[in-house]
């Protein structure tokens, strides 16, 4: 009884960080638009310094990575696609905003709404059988060229992630930079979108690998640090498993159970 009220009022506070969150950052970008247009102006204003670039390279892969999480999230491919392209036209808010619907879905169960993961009833529920069946919706070699895919395009936007920070180093000053960031407003509005992201990933990383502790505080603090290299990483790791397991994308990625899967792969209670 008290874990599930301690659990329920770690989700309470996610939910309220996530809000808190995401009203600085509309105030912010209310700000930045009244000076000037996103189409008229901002992308000349973070183009015009290596950091800001940076900044505005590191959201983008932020979003890959949060963008196959809403699609292998979703039962319905569509409303995947759907939420992906949303959170990739109106910014992370988007993002937090599903987040947060699935937390509070799950009772503020932070697990498992990020997750997805049913309740231990409804695990125990399942048959046999059922597991079977929903492994044998995806064939092996289909799931290891989803996995192949997934793996490809990572490596790919790591590559452009890691050139971008590279040259920023080369040419211009981090404190330069960041000063930049943060006395520009439409590079500033772009850095706190991801912040959000990173917000929500260093959420989906605790949730992932609870209750592996000291797992979390070093991914954490390496997120921090380095950015959303980080994430790439991370979920290069889960869909490398993925191709060595032979499981489906979204087994290894949400750590689902299916009828053949290892036991890595068997859900977080």
């Amino acid at each position: 009884m008290t874990d599930s009220l301690i659990n329920q009022a770690l989700g309470v506070v996610v939910v309220a960080a996530y809000a808190l969150s995401t009203v600085y950052f509309l105030i912010n970008l209310g700000s930045a638009w009244s000076e000037v247009s996103l189409w008229n102006g901002a992308f000349a204003e973070i183009f015009a310094s290596k950091w800001a670039t940076a900044t505005l390279v590191d959201y983008v892969a932020g979003a890959y990575f949060t963008g196959t999480y809403l699609v292998l999230r979703e039962k319905k491919w569509w409303k995947g696609v759907l939420w992906a392209w949303l959170s990739y036209t109106l910014g992370n808010p988007v993002l937090l905003l599903y987040a947060s619907i699935k937390i509070a879905a799950a009772n503020f169960n932070i697990v498992h709404g990020i997750l997805g993961i049913r309740t231990e009833e409804n695990e125990r529920s399942r048959s046999a059988e059922d597991l079977l069946q929903l492994e044998e919706r995806r064939p092996q070699d289909e799931n290891n060229w989803s996995s192949r895919f997934f793996t490809g395009t990572l490596c790919a936007v790591l590559a452009v992630y890691i050139i971008v920070c590279m040259n920023a180093l080369w040419t211009e000053s981090f404190r330069e930079g960041m000063r930049y960031v943060v006395t520009h407003k439409w590079a500033y509005t772009t850095f706190l979108d991801n912040v959000l992201g990173i917000l929500f990933s260093m959420t989906f990383i605790a949730a992932r690998e609870h209750p592996r502790w000291l797992n979390i505080a070093a991914i954490w603090i390496a997120l921090a640090i380095c950015g959303n290299a980080v994430t790439l990483i991370y979920a290069l790791s889960i869909f490398n498993s993925a191709l060595s397991s032979g499981v489906p994308p979204s087994s290894a990625f949400f750590r689902l159970r299916t009828a053949s899967a290892p036991s890595e792969y068997q859900s977080t209670k």
